[in-house]
């Protein structure tokens, strides 16, 4: 977290309000402790002019690429609404936004931010979505006496009703 204050020029960049370092700017007058990390909200691509320059995440989305020129621009699609991708912070991770051409049900975080009149998201992680795709009927043969916990790591006994992990594999005992 910062406090204090810092000199600034201001100018405008491309439409949008810019600090440009001047001969009078230095963090003598900062304070650097340490906060709490950020919270994402989670929008869809048609609200990213409401939260520009906020950490956002943009839940099932299919990443396509279009043309643009010599350039090949990525997009997450959520239905009909899309927002441009933007490597900004060069992360080796999504230098080849390719391989993730055509992957559905992804989840983007990042900074909205604007480039030519246009909002992007400036990506910092792309996951994938989770959830319980299926459930399997396992036996429990492995050891029927092993020890058994609970989702918060508390032993639990056969009793014990809901998800449990037992012999590091979780279950449901009904």
């Amino acid at each position: 977290m910062l406090n204090g204050e810092v000199t600034l020029k201001l100018t405008d960049y491309k439409g949008l309000p810019e600090g440009v370092k001047t001969d009078k700017t230095n963090a003598d007058g900062l304070t650097i402790t340490d906060g709490t990390p950020a919270q994402p909200k989670v929008i869809t691509p048609d609200k990213a002019g409401e939260n520009l320059s906020d950490l956002v995440q943009v839940e099932g989305v299919t990443i396509q690429s279009e043309q643009s020129g010599k350039y090949t621009n990525y997009y997450a699609h959520v239905g009909d609404q899309k927002i441009q991708l933007y490597n900004g912070f060069h992360l080796d991770a999504y230098n080849e936004l390719s391989t993730f051409e055509g992957v559905k049900n992804k989840t983007v975080k990042g900074i909205v931010s604007m480039f030519n009149g246009n909002y992007q998201i400036t990506i910092i992680s792309i996951d994938t979505t989770t959830g319980i795709d299926n459930l399997n009927a396992e036996s429990k043969a492995l050891n029927d006496n092993a020890p058994m916990y609970n989702l918060a790591g508390q032993r639990v006994d056969k009793t014990y009703k809901g998800v449990v992990i037992q012999n590091g594999k979780k279950f449901i005992n009904r």
